[in-house]
């Protein structure tokens, strides 16, 4: 985290090569709070997201038990980034912990990722996951929210849509403004 934009370089370089004794290194990019490099060459910002792409995602099936062992790491920011792998890597079977993860985990990014990765491997359950989510004792905060709003709109669920509706009228403007994202218009 002291140098995302060189560790993501090295990653990348090993991810290239497919070198598999360097997977437990390459998976290091789970542990990175945020990401902003680039690749000059191509003139490409890359993002956490597309530097999972470039590193981790580039081994295929073989990194999808490394993104589940990372939904079970003590670090906030690397079950969520795992969460996100686990969306990019789409594996055949959703794993059960990233549902525990978007239910209880007790941080709020985890817990985002969780629910976006969710609806994009379009979990049977999902809208009633959700639904119980929204009348919890303890409401979701905003970044919750918006990955709420973002996992519902990508699921083909044909109850998350009345679901989603109990977040159209968020108090909080960023969570209203995912409505108009492109992804959503579908759905509504």
């Amino acid at each position: 985290n002291a140098y995302p934009d060189v560790a993501f370089h090295v990653m990348s370089i090993m991810a290239a090569r497919h070198c598999t004794r360097c997977l437990p290194a390459v998976r290091q990019v789970l542990k990175l709070r945020e990401l902003d490099a680039s690749i000059p060459r191509h003139a490409l910002r890359v993002d956490l997201g597309l530097g999972i792409i470039f590193t981790l995602a580039q081994y295929g099936d073989d990194a999808i038990p490394t993104a589940i062992e990372g939904l079970s790491s003590t670090d906030c920011v690397e079950r969520g980034n795992a969460a996100l792998a686990l969306e990019i890597l789409q594996p055949a079977a959703i794993p059960e912990s990233i549902r525990k993860l978007a239910l209880k985990d007790a941080c709020s990014r985890a817990r985002a990722a969780a629910w976006t990765t969710l609806g994009v491997l379009d979990e049977p359950d999902l809208p009633r996951l959700a639904a119980e989510r929204l009348v919890a004792t303890s409401p979701p905060d905003k970044e919750e929210r918006l990955g709420l709003v973002a996992g519902l709109g990508s699921s083909f669920r044909r109850q998350a849509p009345r679901v989603l509706e109990a977040l159209h009228g968020d108090p909080d403007a960023d969570v209203r403004a995912r409505f108009s994202a492109p992804l959503l218009r579908p759905v509504l």
